[in-house]
């Protein structure tokens, strides 16, 4: 039961991250992470434990599924070593119970990709903020007329990272549509999906 719980909550973010159904989703993790929390907290230490290891389970999904969020990933993981320290050996039982729930999910997520379902991301986990100008990092404030532009990939896109356009001087986050593209490679904008920009690798003529 406790495999399915979680796995039934992680789901709520797959659904959010590629059909972008906000209230099925928020349904979805308030049934699986909630019954969990209720079934399995029988002290305050372990429901806390609990709840930072749902918060793990949240935080490691969205950084595997849409990476790009070093900061995500990080608090995943001190939230996952918080769990233990309140929960201790507790934790085991839900522990392996987060494992699985979280590769099942990403695998689910990438099983989507592969069969190409793009991520619905809101504008929320799209980067349009300048990171360095000095480096070459600016915004893009309007995405109109970029289809067919060729650029390079300046990070690997799993599914998501930055791509560095000539034409506009600018590097930005971008959405591979399909398998992964590996850094320094030449792409081309495909098309627009929810407010990001999809890229595929530019055949060589």
């Amino acid at each position: 039961m406790g495999y399915l719980l979680m796995l039934i909550g992680c789901s709520g973010l797959v659904v959010q991250f590629f059909f972008n159904k906000k209230l099925v989703a928020i349904l979805l993790m308030a049934i699986g992470f909630g019954s969990y929390i209720t079934i399995y907290s029988h002290e305050t230490n372990v429901t806390i434990g609990i709840l930072l290891l749902i918060l793990a389970a949240v935080l490691v999904v969205i950084e595997l599924i849409v990476p790009d969020f070093g900061l995500i990933g990080i608090t995943g993981g001190l939230s996952l070593v918080a769990a233990f320290l309140f929960g201790q050996q507790d934790l085991v039982p839900p522990l392996i119970h987060f494992i699985v729930a979280v590769i099942v999910s990403v695998a689910i997520g990438f099983w989507l990709i592969k069969n190409g379902h793009p991520l619905q991301l809101s504008h929320h986990f799209v980067l349009d903020t300048a990171l360095d100008k000095s480096g070459g990092f600016q915004s893009i404030k309007s995405i109109d007329n970029v289809i067919g532009l060729t650029g390079v990939t300046k990070t690997i896109l799993r599914p998501t990272g930055k791509v560095y356009f000539e034409a506009l001087n600018q590097t930005i986050d971008c959405l591979s549509d399909g398998p992964v593209i590996k850094a320094g490679v030449p792409v081309v904008v495909s098309r627009i999906t929810s407010g990001t920009i999809v890229v595929t690798v530019l055949e060589e003529e």
